[in-house]
């Protein structure tokens, strides 16, 4: 139900802060694990957080998760011919590397330069030892120049693994298709929720399109590293869809690393598991040796089978020491979009913008939301404003009020802005359940909080974000190489 711009949801049958551990229930049977695809890995692992988040957490949660495949264009064809001319020419770089880097581009400006904000400080500690493996941007821009020059792309093998997925899905499909029974009749009896045939046969081909997909980028990889490899430190390798890639390091004696790059609740999917999963000997077999957190907070919210080893956040780091002096006068209300729920925050932005006249009223699309946030702005008239700043830390030197429902940036604005308020819903009650931000459950309850000014008391900084990340980084690396 819509009440003047915001949804107010309403409980469906199930107590709100009982759904996280009611979607976890889904995977509380060892039978899932018992479905393998024809080279021995768990299909469940692979298909875990599409299926809980994406299917089950969107049918409970009234959520339509965006699409995860970018669309054939001519800005992507060219960018595909400038990565494979430029890998051409950089072969050699893998020479001599025993640290690589593995990230999305996560990109900012310093200088007028591309600079990885997810690791390129870590690349300049040991910058003789490292290289960094980059995906494609959202946008296909070529990233150049750029501070760091020592990075290769994967585009290609990505590209080449979603081909070859259209090809050779059927080699795992009728495995695949035996699993989804079984998840379809743990999700009748937990949930009443009928799969119906169309939709069973889409899931079906989706994740026997990922397997293989998925298998290429370990092969790929596989492929590049060299004997002087001795430790791979990759944004998303605790995703259990990287299962192929973090066996294939074990198997090859290369430790694997995942770094924290967004935040982690004890709901979060893609690090905690139902108890009877959690240390079984077919889930550890496909995680990292070793999780690279922002602080002991983070720590705490996870219960997968991971070493933690708190570092510290260098890009948070880097900002709040250039932005630490900024006034917090100005009147700007920033929305945070979290890739679910665009069209709720659009009509949120609109209800604000014609409400409070005191506060200019901006929304910021999750980068995986853009185009469709534009289309809903463009085909509904809505007359509000994007934030297309390329650097998160930008918008909020100049910003007053957070307003959002689950997203790392509602942490790393405590002690940047002025106040942080976020949505009462099923969706925070769930992925966010511990958090000492102010709520708000209507667009009228939201212009009185923000017309009543309040002091909230938040996270002290340092259970956050752990300090002297560079003694932490070259301490850590030191003793496993």
């Amino acid at each position: 139900m819509k009440k003047n711009g915001f949804v107010c949801r309403k409980k469906n049958g199930m107590e709100e802060k009982n759904l996280a551990s009611a979607i976890f229930e889904v995977e509380n049977d060892t039978h899932l694990l018992d479905y393998k695809t024809y080279d021995g890995v768990p299909i469940w692992m692979i298909s875990r957080w599409y299926l809980l988040h994406d299917i089950i957490g969107g049918k409970l949660l009234d959520y339509e998760s965006p699409e995860r495949m970018r669309r054939v264009n001519t800005k992507m064809i060219n960018y595909i011919f400038k990565t494979a001319k430029y890998n051409f020419s950089h072969k050699e770089m893998f020479n001599a590397k025993s640290i690589f880097l593995l990230a999305t581009n996560r990109k900012t400006l310093i200088n007028n330069k591309y600079y990885n904000r997810y690791v390129d400080h870590f690349y300049e500690e040991y910058p003789e030892q490292s290289l960094v493996i980059e995906q494609a941007p959202l946008d296909w821009e070529w990233p150049f120049p750029r501070v760091n020059a020592d990075v290769y792309f994967d585009a290609i093998g990505r590209v080449e693994g979603e081909i070859r997925s259209r090809f050779y899905y059927k080699k795992d499909y009728v495995k695949v298709c035996e699993m989804l029974m079984l998840f379809c009749k743990r999700v009748k009896l937990l949930f009443d929720i009928r799969i119906q045939n169309k939709e069973f046969e889409y899931i079906a081909i989706y994740i026997s399109k990922l397997i293989v997909s998925m298998r290429y980028q370990s092969i790929w990889l596989n492929k590049k590293l060299t004997k002087d490899t001795k430790v791979v430190i990759a944004v998303g390798s605790g995703f259990p869809h990287y299962y192929f890639t973090n066996r294939m390091l074990r198997r090859r004696g290369i430790i694997s690393v995942e770094l924290q790059h967004g935040y982690i609740t004890k709901n979060n999917i893609m690090y905690n598991y139902a108890d009877v999963l959690v240390n079984k000997a077919q889930v550890k077999a496909g995680i990292p040796d070793f999780i690279l957190t922002y602080g002991e907070w983070w720590n705490s919210q996870m219960n997968c089978p991971i070493k933690k080893v708190s570092i510290g956040n260098p890009y948070h780091e880097y900002c709040i020491k250039k932005i630490s002096q900024v006034s917090k006068k100005n009147r700007n209300i920033l929305i945070i979009g979290v890739g679910e729920n665009t069209r709720d925050y659009i009509s949120l932005a609109a209800f604000l913008r014609k409400n409070i006249k005191d506060y200019h009223t901006k929304f910021r699309p999750h980068p995986g939301e853009m185009i469709k946030a534009i289309k809903i702005i463009n085909e509904g008239g809505y007359s509000i404003e994007l934030d297309k700043n390329i650097d998160i830390y930008t918008t909020l030197a100049n910003t007053s009020i957070i307003i959002g429902e689950v997203s790392t940036v509602l942490f790393e604005a405590i002690g940047i802005v002025n106040r942080i308020i976020v949505s009462n819903t099923k969706y925070t009650h769930t992925y966010l359940p511990e958090h000492p931000f102010e709520t708000f459950n209507t667009g009228e309850d939201l212009v009185k909080k923000i017309n009543n000014p309040y002091n909230c008391k938040y996270f002290e900084n340092e259970m956050l974000w752990a300090e002297c990340w560079k003694e932490n980084y070259r301490k850590f690396i030191d003793s496993i190489i």
